[in-house]
């Protein structure tokens, strides 16, 4: 993601992710200018949709119901700054075993998923 400041980005060290694994890899920093910053945060999110189609009269009226939560956060405290340049923060954060897998189910008028994406 860029910033007025540089970029941040995430690489994580195995794909896919399963419930009960543990979730590793690093944040990257690639910072253009001198920042004032008292952490940096990881959070895995899940996000809950579903999208269905009324039809009252003959009128068919479209609807999203959508919901994210944050599952895991993780945080590094221990900075005040971040000097230019490029840096690198391991992490490792344990993905609950009671998370339901990604999925999607469809049918002719509604569609429903659940799904999750890892914010730096």
């Amino acid at each position: 993601m860029e910033y007025e400041h540089g970029a941040i980005f995430f690489k994580l060290q195995e794909e896919p992710i399963y419930t009960g694994s543990t979730l590793t890899g690093s944040i990257l920093v690639n910072a253009a200018k001198r920042f004032e910053t008292k952490q940096l945060t990881l959070s895995l999110y899940g996000r809950e949709e579903v999208n269905f189609e009324v039809v009252d009269q003959n009128i068919a009226t479209k609807h999203t119901a959508a919901k994210d939560i944050c599952l895991i956060h993780f945080e590094y405290k221990q900075l005040e700054h971040i000097d230019v340049g490029m840096y690198e923060y391991p992490f490792e954060m344990k993905v609950p075993e009671w998370l339901p897998a990604s999925t999607m189910v469809s049918s002719k008028s509604s569609n429903a998923s659940i799904w999750y994406e890892v914010r730096a």
